[in-house]
């Protein structure tokens, strides 16, 4: 491998570890997407893109992001704290003329279904004082391949959570409410648009979402509420064709701040903290029948990482060592 030696795992399809990319253009923890075949990792007001061949471009943001969505024409950049703007960014990579969402939000979950860029949730500002104030919107606010808006709601909202997308559907995960609790059921939304309430057994934040095949996965995180703060190492399955909820084999340890890719084979779910000092190299794949496979950890540990795929390619970006210091390393595991 670059960087390290390849140490292949198998199942129907082969992973291994390859080595590193060129470093993200900034450290931190990035927001992702997959757009115009490229990988993209966004870190404050600067977009990094790998395309297949892993070769890298930069492209400075006219705002700084607070959250990132696409559909098939524009990579959505939902700017700021508590803002109600997004810039949308042609495949030419021209900003467009600034669009607004319903209200200003802050920890927004951000991701694509066909033809529809989807921001969900947040958290709403005080009324009196614009800063945080711990109160869940409920808002989903899509908008189409020509930039038109769309809003619906769904039930219970959240902020922090992460959405998991599919050709039908995206998947609102949980996240922090009101109380402090975090929200159990997700909410799917379909091509066309239809919301669906889902069942789950686990609240959690601070969760990684995958997906292999045509099932998505909820892995790990943070379970908080009504005085319990625990890590998890549990790992729930949604079919992203009608929605049925299975479970998969947990990770090997319960870990938080992790982060995973999307594979038409096999999600790769890695990274994270398994202590307040620990930025955990492990990395656990998951093949479409969710048969649960070793795969080489990373070389250098990190937390508030993000996980993202170009061609064969599966790449962890970004995050912050066991020292608290950020980091712009990729590395890189293949098919």
């Amino acid at each position: 491998g670059v960087g390290g030696v390849a140490r292949p795992c198998f199942s129907d399809s082969v992973i291994s570890y390859y080595g590193t990319a060129t470093e993200l253009s900034k450290a931190g923890t990035p927001y992702s997407a997959y757009f115009n075949d490229k990988a993209v990792f966004v870190v404050g007001n600067t977009a990094t893109f790998y395309n297949e061949n892993l070769v890298k471009s930069t492209l400075s943001l006219n705002n700084y992001c607070n959250a990132l969505a696409y559909n098939s024409e524009y990579l959505l950049i939902g700017n700021g704290t508590f803002t109600n703007y997004v810039d949308p960014i042609n495949k030419n990579l021209v900003t467009s003329t600034r669009l607004s969402m319903y209200e200003a939000y802050n920890k927004m979950g951000g991701s694509i279904i066909p033809n529809y860029g989807v921001f969900a949730g947040g958290e709403t500002p005080d009324s009196d004082t614009g800063q945080a104030s711990g109160s869940p919107s409920n808002d989903i606010c899509i908008f189409s391949t020509n930039l038109t808006k769309t809003t619906r709601t769904y039930s219970g909202g959240c902020y922090g959570g992460s959405i998991l997308s599919s050709d039908k559907y995206a998947l609102i995960g949980p996240g922090s409410q009101w109380s402090g609790n975090a929200k159990y059921n997700p909410t799917a939304i379909s091509s066309s648009l239809t919301i669906t309430n889902c069942v789950d057994d686990h609240g959690r934040i601070n969760y990684a979402v995958g997906r292999a095949g045509t099932k998505g996965l909820f892995a790990g995180g943070y379970q908080h509420g009504y005085g319990s703060y625990i890590r998890l190492d549990i790992v729930n399955a949604f079919d992203l064709t009608n929605l049925t909820r299975t479970g998969a084999s947990p990770l090997s340890k319960p870990t938080r701040n992790l982060s995973g890719t999307y594979s038409d084979n096999i999600s790769l779910i890695g990274g994270g903290d398994t202590n307040e000092s620990n930025a955990s190299p492990l990395v656990a794949g998951y093949d479409k029948n969710l048969t649960k496979i070793d795969v080489a950890p990373l070389q250098t540990g990190r937390y508030r990482l993000s996980g993202n795929k170009v061609g064969k390619y599966h790449l962890f970006a970004g995050g912050y060592d066991g020292n608290n210091g950020s980091k712009n390393i990729v590395e890189v595991y293949t098919e």
